[in-house]
C-alpha cells in the first residue's frame, strides 16, 4: 500500500526512535529485557525492503547490543517465519512503578490551562483552537478545556460553567502564579507549552503504535496504523525543530 511505502521511506529516523523507545522500556542489562529489545528491533528491520539499509540497521544493532551480525541475521530470518507472541511486552524493571509514580503527567496541561484562563484576552480568541481535547490525559483538565472552548470570547469570566467537583481545581488554575510579566514572556510560554503538550501526546501515540509493531502487526501492516505512525513521527520531528533554540546569528 502507498501508506506502507511512505512508512518505509521514513524508516531511518523511525529506526532511531524505535531503538531509543525499546531500550527505555526494558532493562537491557537483564537477559530477558535485552532479548525482548533485540527481537522487537529485528521484527521491524525484517520488513525494511532496502537491503542496504537493512544491513546498516543490523550493524547498528550488533554494535548496540554486542551481538554478532550473523547471529542477528539468522534470528531475523527465524522471526520473519514465525508468528509474533501475543503479548510481546517489555519485561518490567524493578523501579518501573517508582518511575511512573514520580512523573507528573498533569503539569504541562495544567500550566497550559492556567495561562489560557488568566490571559485569554491577551492571547486572543483563536488561542483555544490551537489545542485538541485528546491532548489532555487527565479528564478533569479535559473537561475544563471543553468548558473554555464552549465559552469562547470570555474564558476567564467568573461564570465559566464547570461541575461543582471541579470548582476548586478551576480556582487553583485561575490564581496560580505564572510570573508572565511581559507580552513577550506570555507569547513564548504559550507557544512552548502548546508544543510540549502536543509532544507528550504524540509520544504516547507512537508508544502505542510501536507496541502494535512489537506485537507482530507489522507482518500484515494496517494502512491506518502505518499512516498514523508516519504522521506522528514526522510531526514530532517538526516540533523538535521548532523548539530548538535559535543560533546566536539568528537572534
Amino acid at each position: 500500500p502507498q501508506e506502507w511505502t511512505e512508512f518505509v521511506e521514513a524508516a531511518s529516523p523511525l529506526f532511531d526512535y524505535l531503538l531509543t523507545a525499546v531500550t527505555e522500556r526494558a532493562d537491557i542489562t537483564d537477559a530477558d529485557g535485552r532479548s525482548w529489545a533485540v527481537e522487537t528491533m529485528l521484527r521491524f528491520v525484517a520488513h525494511v525492503p532496502d537491503l542496504v539499509n537493512r544491513d546498516l540497521y543490523l550493524d547498528d544493532l550488533s554494535e548496540r547490543f554486542s551481538i554478532d551480525v550473523g547471529t542477528l541475521r539468522a534470528e531475523m530470518r527465524i522471526l520473519a517465519r514465525s508468528p509474533a507472541r501475543g503479548n510481546n511486552r517489555a519485561p518490567a524493571t524493578a523501579d518501573e512503578t517508582i518511575m511512573l509514580l514520580g512523573r507528573d503527567g498533569n503539569a504541562t496541561e495544567e500550566w497550559l490551562l492556567a495561562i489560557l484562563l488568566q490571559h485569554a484576552q491577551q492571547l486572543g480568541p483563536d488561542a483555544v483552537f490551537t489545542i485538541q481535547p485528546e491532548w489532555f490525559r487527565r479528564s478533569e483538565n479535559r473537561e475544563i478545556y471543553q468548558s473554555v472552548l464552549s465559552a469562547v470570547g470570555s474564558p476567564d469570566d467568573d461564570t465559566l460553567s464547570v461541575v461543582p467537583e471541579l470548582g476548586s481545581h478551576l480556582e487553583e488554575l485561575r490564581v496560580r502564579d505564572l510570573m508572565l510579566s511581559t507580552p513577550a514572556k506570555l507569547d513564548h510560554a504559550w507557544q512552548d507549552v502548546c508544543l510540549k503538550i502536543e509532544t507528550e501526546y504524540l509520544k504516547s501515540e507512537i508508544e502505542q503504535l510501536t507496541s502494535a509493531i512489537s506485537d507482530g502487526d507489522v507482518f500484515t501492516p494496517d494502512p491506518a496504523i502505518t499512516s498514523r505512525l508516519l504522521h506522528c513521527t514526522q510531526r514530532l520531528r517538526e516540533i523538535g525543530l521548532l523548539r530548538q533554540p535559535a543560533s546566536p546569528r539568528n537572534r
